[in-house]
């Protein structure tokens, strides 16, 4: 094919464009930026970014607004395909770009010679704040299945070999353990395949769970000739980008890393289902969101925001009373269960309750109490095991008239025994063997079922309902979603509902089936997507297994990043570890990023630690103190986001609602050995660590209430923007008590002194101050 000259891209209409892959239902564009170019390359310069593509190298780079690298690679994708015969003859071989074209905010470019004789298409569109690549078009004239398709690759004859480089990744859901940071450098010369979407795939990969799916990685580059060189830490460090689904495809969504070069990609293995082949024209990838930020945590807000200003996602406006639910403290009995090894069919009505009484003997003032695993009788019904629990009923009443919320478990996507619910072996997920992939848990063993047959998705809808009705939960704890196999070993019926769609097929039958019975339940899972928003209102940092000995660092890393979802109105339940002293940390973290949780032993933790007074006076203070809105900005203080150690961490938070700050935690210590904040802007200071938090709509600064719960023996002071001329202070102390007495105004500033004991030495829970 001839080149494309100046004059012929001049003459491209928007028809032809379209840009083909835009179609009736893109996004529309805010605030286009438009692109410019001659015969060689194309440029799109946005207020964050700049987009250059050379067609004589195929070499994109992708810089900040100083024009700082932030990655850099081959344009051209490669596919990876099965031929019919021989069967098993895999090929992937990199085309040449022969043809760009470009007009307004948009850019596409075409690729010739693909795996011999197929093309590919690839569409940009660029807007002020953030760049939109759509999914990519393969012609091919033969029959070859495809097994996945790759951004940013070379074709290495059978596989393909990642090229978008940048020496820093950041991938929040890398590992479930805190063995492995979230940040990765070039120079490990680290190799993995990691999924971003909704498994945990077993084999070579990493263990992961929590925060899967997530959707989305990001990174940044370092430039000049090393680490160490002067200024290397400061002018040489780019800015940050962070790319992201913007819809879910039909495969499953990973990235490979090697050695500084990264490639998104999705797996489809049509060489095993026989469901995306040629000869013609299919659809690849899916639509990705690129946001940039001045560091990860910004880039990530970006793409948050992104898409929810471009329609993708709207942000969740609950109502109060499903904030009431969301928001509420609770306590969770699976640490108690697996402290006392009693899980799989020894969890029973006695230690249910003993739990529950412990719960209350130690004072903690839990508002929702949580029933986790092991309630049921067998997966797939969704009834209590009434040999165990013969009163089951009659303790879920006892915990409400008492004053608490009630969430439960639930793996609703298992079945133990299908032909008791009306179905058979072929309604379940499928092996590549051809038969019902089954799992194992002592002494059961079940299935998945195929929830995008209608018969499965009748027969779960009805049996969702039946148990919002029986049991009237106001929370449910979504579990093992990340269960689904991938492709490389099961499949659904329906491929079009395959990868990371089956998942969003789980939801929209079960969830939707609750919520007909009761609209407004609250739905946990650990999903740091933004695609399931509709679906999921909390999110939970769970589970911490593998991190024994430094759960709080581990769980401050994680709401590190799940703060980010309260900008479109999910916050986050703080759960925990499984040992009691690193409790308060924990907490700390929880109050300004959601709310509070605890999954601990009333009869001793794995360092056989048991609830303090002083401990569980935190939990009761920071639960008188928690925020009631769902959506909201969290400003990390003091954050670190290079070294992997102290990466993605920070010592202190300050929350905003609307304009205004609502809720500061400083913390005097940092969590890795360095100092921690003692001040908040020019407006706020504290000697020891504390939380703060305006009792009203209006910010600290403008409320006319306040709680204080004090980490420490210290003095805050507040420069407020009124002057108030009366301070009436309550200390609310562990174990029911209060004191009250008058604290001295001066003008706009407020000065209060707080104590973690009274001079009697209870425990002080926290400190109201009305102000007039």
């Amino acid at each position: 094919m001839s080149a494309v000259n100046r004059r012929e891209f001049m003459q491209i209409s928007a028809s032809s464009l379209l840009l083909a892959g835009a179609g009736k239902d893109a996004i529309a564009a805010e605030r286009p930026v438009r692109v410019s170019g001659d015969q060689k390359k194309m440029r799109a310069e946005g207020q964050t970014y700049l987009w250059e593509w050379s067609r004589e190298d195929d070499l994109l780079r992708f810089s900040d607004s100083k024009g700082r690298v932030m990655a850099q690679g081959r344009m051209q994708p490669a596919v990876i395909v099965e031929s019919a015969a021989p069967r098993g003859q895999r090929q992937c071989v990199s085309g040449r770009p022969t043809s760009f074209q470009y007009e307004a905010n948009r850019a596409q470019i075409t690729y010739e010679g693909v795996n011999g004789t197929g093309k590919l298409t690839v569409r940009w569109r660029f807007d002020d704040r953030g760049l939109w690549l759509e999914p990519v078009e393969y012609e091919t004239p033969g029959d070859d299945e495809v097994v996945a398709f790759y951004y940013f690759a070379e074709g290495a004859g059978r596989s393909a070999r990642p090229s978008l480089e940048h020496n820093y990744l950041l991938l929040p859901g890398i590992s479930e353990g805190s063995s492995l940071s979230p940040l990765i450098t070039k120079d490990m010369h680290f190799k993995a395949v990691s999924w971003l979407g909704h498994g945990a795939a077993a084999g070579s990969h990493l263990t992961q769970q929590w925060g899967l799916p997530a959707h989305y990685y990001a990174g940044f580059h370092r430039s000049g000739a090393g680490i160490n060189i002067k200024g290397a830490m400061k002018e040489h460090l780019s800015d940050a980008f962070s790319c992201g689904l913007a819809e879910l495809p039909a495969g499953d969504f990973f990235l490979d890393t090697d050695s500084g070069r990264h490639s998104l990609f999705v797996s489809y293995r049509s060489d095993l289902w026989k469901h995306l082949h040629g000869p013609g024209k299919v659809e690849l990838g899916a639509r990705l969101y690129w946001s940039v930020g001045p560091n990860y945590y910004e880039a990530i807000r970006s793409y948050y925001l992104g898409l929810a200003s471009a329609g993708v996602i709207a942000k969740k406006e609950n109502t109060p009373a499903k904030n009431s639910v969301v928001l509420s403290p609770q306590f969770n009995t699976w640490g108690a269960e697996v402290a006392a090894d009693r899980g799989y069919t020894s969890f029973d009505q006695e230690m249910l309750e003993s739990i529950y009484n412990d719960m209350q003997a130690a004072g903690m003032k839990a508002k929702t109490f949580v029933i986790d695993a092991k309630w049921e009788g067998q997966y797939g019904r969704l009834q209590h095991d009434d040999k165990r629990f013969p009163h089951f009923d009659a303790f879920l009443s006892r915990i409400r008239s008492e004053g608490h919320r009630l969430g439960m478990w639930a793996a609703f996507l298992r079945c133990e025994n299908p032909g008791e619910l009306g179905l058979g072996p072929e309604h379940m997920l499928q092996g590549v063997d051809g038969e019902p992939i089954a799992k194992r848990e002592l002494p059961s063993r079940y299935y998945l079922f195929d929830v995008t047959q209608p018969e499965v998705g009748r027969v779960l809808r009805g049996l969702a309902k039946q148990f919002i009705r029986r049991y009237n939960p106001d929370l449910v704890k979504f579990d093992f979603g990340y269960e689904l196999p991938a492709l490389a070993s099961g499949r659904p019926k329906d491929m079009n509902w395959a990868g990371e769609k089956l998942l969003l097929k789980g939801l929209d039958v079960v969830v939707k089936a609750m919520r007909e019975e009761k609209p407004d339940l609250a739905v946990m899972y650990y999903s740091l997507s933004p695609l399931f928003i509709d679906y999921f209102d909390l999110h939970s940092p769970d589970d911490m297994f593998l991190c024994a000995g430094e759960y709080d660092l581990e769980a401050n890393r994680r709401f590190f990043f799940s703060s980010l979802l309260g900008e479109i109105g999910m916050p986050t339940y703080g759960s925990g570890g499984y040992d009691w002293p690193t409790m308060p940390s924990i907490w700390f973290d929880s109050a300004a990023v959601g709310t509070l949780g605890s999954l601990n032993s009333f009869s001793g933790d794995e360092v056989d630690a048991f609830p303090q007074p002083l401990w569980v006076a935190k939990y009761n203070g920071l639960s008188a103190v928690l925020r009631p809105n769902n959506i909201f900005s969290i400003e990390p203080i003091g954050a670190e986001y290079v070294g992997p150690t102290r990466a993605a961490r920070t010592s202190s938070w300050a929350r905003r609602e609307g304009n205004e700050v609502v809720l500061v935690a400083l913390r005097k210590e940092g969590l890795t050995g360095t100092p921690g904040q003692k001040k908040y802007g020019d407006w706020i200071e504290a000697t020891a660590s504390v939380v703060i938090s305006s009792k009203t709509e209006e910010g600290i600064q403008r409320a006319s209430k306040l709680g204080i719960v004090p980490f420490g023996n210290g003095t805050a002071t507040i420069q407020r923007q009124d002057a108030p001329v009366r301070a009436d202070v309550t200390e609310h102390l562990f174990g029911g008590k209060a004191q009250k007495y008058q604290m001295p105004v001066q003008g706009r500033s407020l000065r209060v002194e707080y104590h973690e004991q009274n001079a009697a030495g209870r425990p002080v829970e926290w400190i109201e101050i009305d102000l007039t």
